[in-house]
């Protein structure tokens, strides 16, 4: 589903020379947004991804790098995640895990403080986006699907 997120457009690449591409999904986009009316802040992700399908259970697993641009750069976060879906009599019972590492790929002492923060604050709006998005496209799915 993130492969159709229509909110993550910038810069996107998406690399279709994958095995088993209807359940690999390899792509990389930046984001970008406005701080005031002169300055923007951008992050770049690469992401991976991929789903295995049981008779009883979807499991999707995906690892990202998310780094920064400008202000923020040589500072990056890693995330590694895994969902199972599996269906119930009375709906679908999702579970979610995701591990969020931040690097600095610049010396500690070149970070502020403040500027570690907007960094960590954009990604987590980043990543917030990103999960509200795939929830209503998959409720969108989910209503289709019988």
């Amino acid at each position: 589903m993130l492969s159709h997120i229509l909110n993550r457009q910038d810069e996107r690449e998406a690399f279709s020379d994958v095995a088993d591409s209807q359940n690999t999904l390899a792509i990389k986009f930046r984001v970008t947004r406005c701080v005031d009316e002169n300055e923007n802040e951008a992050l770049y992700q690469r992401f991976v991804l991929r789903r295995f399908v049981d008779k009883d259970r979807e499991i999707t697993v995906w690892k990202a790098s998310i780094v920064g641009d400008g202000e923020y750069r040589g500072m990056q976060m890693d995330q590694i995640g895994w969902s199972v879906l599996r269906p119930l009599r009375e709906g679908t019972l999702a579970e979610v895990c995701v591990r969020q590492v931040p690097l600095h790929l610049r010396s500690a002492e070149e970070v502020s403080q403040p500027t570690a923060k907007r960094f960590h604050d954009f990604v987590q709006d980043m990543v917030r986006e990103n999960s509200e998005e795939v929830t209503a496209m998959a409720k969108v799915y989910c209503l289709r699907t019988p």
